[in-house]
């Protein structure tokens, strides 16, 4: 009604909303409620959290220990509803994907020459390898495996905390 009160009268509204105007009138002055103020002072909270750019990807879990912690006692379902009315969503992180190489846009891709040869037939006649990247706590593990194509044994592997060259270069004796 607050918004549509510039084109219509109060007692037009009243009617066609089918409301008194007395009341309608004395819950414009009531002040707000104590419950109304907290959710708005919880609001303030939320929107400063999620402002930050760390904190941005905050859902309701997050969001509750998030107030908790600074001191602001809420449940879980009061803080999803106020995120929930206020259009504050939480914004899902990418995974990092560690760059593993560099691409060259000029030079053609090489080949993939196991794709037309045939089946292998004896064991080391096809050996493939590939690179894959490992999370720990402590950072990213690259590991360089060697597999037979005729046995699909793995011929041998390599972990590395840096991916250099000597990953994937074998020593040929």
């Amino acid at each position: 009604m607050d918004t549509l009160r510039d084109t219509f009268t109060v007692k037009e509204l009243c009617e066609a909303l089918d409301v008194g105007r007395s009341g309608y009138l004395a819950r414009c002055k009531r002040p707000l409620s104590t419950r109304s103020r907290a959710n708005l002072e919880l609001l303030s909270k939320m929107k400063t959290i999620h402002a930050h750019r760390h904190t941005r990807c905050y859902g309701s879990p997050r969001m509750t220990r998030q107030l908790r912690h600074e001191g602001s006692p809420c449940s879980e379902n009061r803080v999803a509803r106020l995120m929930r009315q206020s259009g504050l969503h939480a914004r899902p992180r990418r995974p990092f994907r560690p760059k593993t190489t560099s691409p060259d846009h000029a030079a053609a891709p090489s080949p993939n020459l196991l794709a037309a040869a045939e089946a292998p037939t004896r064991p080391a006649q096809h050996l493939q390898s590939d690179i894959t990247y490992i999370p720990t706590a402590e950072g990213w593990l690259y590991l360089a495996v060697v597999i037979d194509r005729f046995s699909r044994m793995i011929l041998g592997w390599k972990l590395s905390n840096c991916l250099h060259a000597n990953l994937v270069v074998v020593n040929a004796r």
